[in-house]
């Protein structure tokens, strides 16, 4: 898959500066923003307008976004997920978004909501496997200017990945958000809570986890795949 058709400014800001500093060469830039915020969205501008990328520019990328410390949840459906049947809801459902930004969704934040909606997806039919990026409203910032006050919504992302051989759906995001990310899903693949259910794969709570531990901390970095 490449991640890079599915990339925001959001997401490289995300990234270490020597990570950015090697995007920054493999598109030919002269990585002298010491501000990680400003080359990230220098980068972000640069390769929006580059027709070849390298292959080690798409290699960072893919093993890199969606990546890093995030809640992971995992959920497996009471029924078959076959992978034609949800692929062509999706694509019919949010066109604009296969292999691509919706930016109607992601670029206007007054058109955000609380619950989930599909900004972008990105597929391999041959291994079966699909990735769905949401954003939702977060919350709202009021901006002040002299007298004048404006408010504008934050917004947050949540990702499902979907590995249709092994039948696990994976959420990525705010804990809080996975269920409503998962109805968001079940919605646009045209089906409904009640006849399509994900329940999440393991029954046991982090607090069960911790006590096993009892008591050790163990931080973990989470992989693209």
């Amino acid at each position: 898959m490449d991640l890079t058709k599915i990339i925001i400014p959001n997401d490289l800001t995300r990234f270490n500066k020597s990570d950015l500093d090697d995007l920054a060469t493999e598109l030919d830039m002269l990585s002298d923003i010491d501000n990680k915020s400003e080359l990230a969205v220098e980068i972000y501008k640069q390769f929006k307008e580059k027709q070849d990328l390298s292959d080690n520019f798409k290699e960072i990328i893919n093993s890199k976004l969606l990546a890093g410390r995030t809640a992971t949840k995992w959920f497996e459906s009471e029924e078959e997920l076959k992978f034609e049947e949800v692929f062509e809801a999706l694509s019919s459902n949010n066109r604009k978004a296969i292999n691509d930004i919706d930016a109607s969704k992601v670029g206007y934040n007054e058109n955000l909501m609380t619950n989930p909606s599909i900004f972008a997806i990105v597929f391999d039919k041959e291994q079966e496997q699909i990735f769905i990026r949401f954003v939702y409203k977060n919350g709202i910032r009021h901006d002040v200017n002299g007298t004048n006050i404006s408010k504008r919504s934050i917004p947050a992302y949540s990702t499902l990945y979907i590995d249709f051989k092994k039948q696990l759906i994976e959420y990525r995001g705010d804990a809080k958000k996975s269920k409503k990310t998962i109805s968001s899903f079940i919605r646009n693949i045209n089906k409904t809570n009640s006849n399509f259910e994900a329940k999440e794969k393991f029954s046991f709570s982090v607090e069960d986890v911790a006590d096993k531990l009892s008591g050790e901390l163990i931080d973990t970095i989470s992989l693209t795949d």
